[in-house]
């Protein structure tokens, strides 16, 4: 087995400036054309007080609840996660919509099930996904969703009725 990014810690700089080009097309106000696979979030820096903003994939959108679900692809150390963490009052740049609301911290049955979800709508970018996350491609069943659910820590954010 290789190591995964959840195992490798923070990405090197030249990553980081990759992942995080997104940024500035949302900053331009372009944000909705990466549409709903990707959404900003703004956060606080837990040591800084400073804003901070990460771009992040959505795992999945629950529409009756209008839940956005996003997953921690270097594991429960990144510093997003670890801000959000600290402070979860965040605001959700989604397409063209933007919104405050409150960060919850997703629980592994919970994110079994949005992951299991995930890898049934998308098998191929699941296998390769849990390949880079842990170092291996996981099945796309109950057992290889809660296996990167319990590596990798989600986050839920729910929109307000009128976002």
């Amino acid at each position: 087995m290789t190591e995964g990014l959840i195992d490798r810690g923070r990405p090197s700089r030249w990553l980081r400036w990759f992942l995080r080009a997104p940024i500035w097309l949302y900053r331009l106000g372009l944000g909705g054309l990466l549409g709903g696979r990707f959404l900003m979030i703004t956060h606080v820096g837990r040591r800084s007080g400073l804003a901070r903003r990460t771009v992040v994939e959505v795992v999945s959108f629950d529409e009756a609840s209008r839940t956005y679900y996003v997953c921690s692809g270097w594991g429960p150390g990144s510093d997003w996660y670890r801000n959000i963490q600290k402070t979860p009052d965040v605001e959700i740049h989604v397409r063209w919509r933007r919104f405050a609301c409150r960060a919850r911290h997703v629980q592994v049955d919970e994110g079994t099930r949005v992951l299991l979800d995930y890898a049934t709508r998308n098998p191929m970018a699941w296998r390769k996904l849990s390949e880079a996350m842990v170092g291996e491609p996981l099945a796309g069943d109950l057992a290889g969703t809660r296996r990167l659910a319990e590596k990798a820590p989600m986050l839920a954010f729910q929109a307000p009725p009128d976002a």
